[in-house]
């Protein structure tokens, strides 16, 4: 079993996290949404290449999410998401890498993505709205190689995740926890 890291907050569970890294190893990997790195600095541990896509703006309009709380509370201490994702990493001595972080939407790194970059493995756990589920799914799905994988987190817990995945992909597997993923 890995050393799963315990000190970065996020909502992965170890088993979650230990599948990831085992699909990420040696592959060239894109994560789209990655809040303050926990899953980060294992894909980093094990993969080949890591492209990051988050706005370091987290997602307030969830219901019931701990991200408001966890946010304003940075904030009165005069920190960012973006600079305690940057601080994790360091931690974890994983800033020096191979990895490209691109601080902007999803959409706005698609359209900067040449339409000839392929990515072994993409993982989702960004904006969990259907609509932006799908809209992720669709873009970058021309982006993965062949024999790739997609996967994303929530789809247990995500009803916007689960209807997004169900429609994109019949043959989605779930698990585990609350992993989605698809074999190309």
């Amino acid at each position: 079993m890995c050393h799963i890291v315990a000190d970065i907050p996020g909502w992965m569970h170890n088993e979650e996290i230990a599948f990831l890294r085992e699909k990420a190893k040696g592959k060239d990997v894109l994560e789209i949404g990655c809040w303050l790195g926990r899953t980060t600095v294992h894909f980093l541990e094990v993969c080949k290449n890591l492209t990051i896509i988050d706005t370091f703006r987290g997602v307030l309009t969830i219901d019931g999410d701990k991200q408001p709380e966890i946010i304003k509370k940075l904030n009165s201490e005069g920190k960012t998401l973006f600079g305690e994702f940057l601080k994790n990493l360091g931690r974890h001595d994983a800033g020096n890498k191979n990895v490209e972080i691109l601080k902007m939407s999803s959409e706005e790194a698609a359209a900067r993505q040449s339409l000839d970059r392929k990515f072994d493995f993409i993982f989702i756990d960004a904006d969990h709205r259907y609509e932006m589920v799908k809209q992720d799914i669709e873009m970058w799905l021309s982006h993965l190689s062949k024999k790739g994988i997609i996967a994303g987190h929530d789809y247990n817990t995500e009803p916007g995740v689960r209807k997004a995945v169900d429609e994109m992909f019949s043959s989605a597997i779930h698990g585990p926890i609350s992993i989605w993923h698809v074999n190309v």
